[in-house]
């Protein structure tokens, strides 16, 4: 006889519990061998290690825990109407909102006869930071 082991792995993020996946895998019996004389039953098929069936990817699980997956950047200029560039890409003009994904973000801040206004920040899901560009004549 098969005895089954229950593995549990969970996903912690702070303190929330974002997924959980129960894994069944396959132990082979503790029983004794049989004697030599005695014909031995054919072995069962063990299952395959898969996941729980309402296990979910690993996203939908984090969206489904209420963690957001952006954070919001909002960017001003002085003077206004300035472009913005995130990570070499266009992203519209001052004052603007910005959902960005968690992570290292290059942004830029230009308008001609302005110098170049350029920042790194690293970004965490959740979170709401204010860019104030004060862009200097050339």
């Amino acid at each position: 006889m098969k005895r089954a082991r229950v593995r549990t792995l969970s996903l912690l993020i702070g303190t929330t519990v974002a997924a959980t996946l129960i894994v069944l895998a396959g132990e082979p019996s503790a029983h004794p061998a049989q004697p030599a004389s005695l014909p031995q039953p054919a072995a069962a098929p063990q299952p395959a290690a898969t996941p729980h069936p309402t296990a979910q990817p690993l996203a939908q699980a984090l969206t489904l825990a209420g963690e957001p997956q952006t954070s919001e950047v909002m960017v001003k200029s002085e003077p206004s109407g300035a472009d913005i560039v995130v990570n070499g890409k266009f992203a519209g003009n001052t004052p603007s909102s910005l959902r960005l994904p968690a992570g290292d973000h290059t942004i830029t801040v230009e308008m001609s006869e302005y110098k170049t206004w350029k920042r790194t920040v690293t970004e965490t899901p959740g979170s709401n930071v204010t860019l104030k560009a004060t862009l200097e004549s050339n």
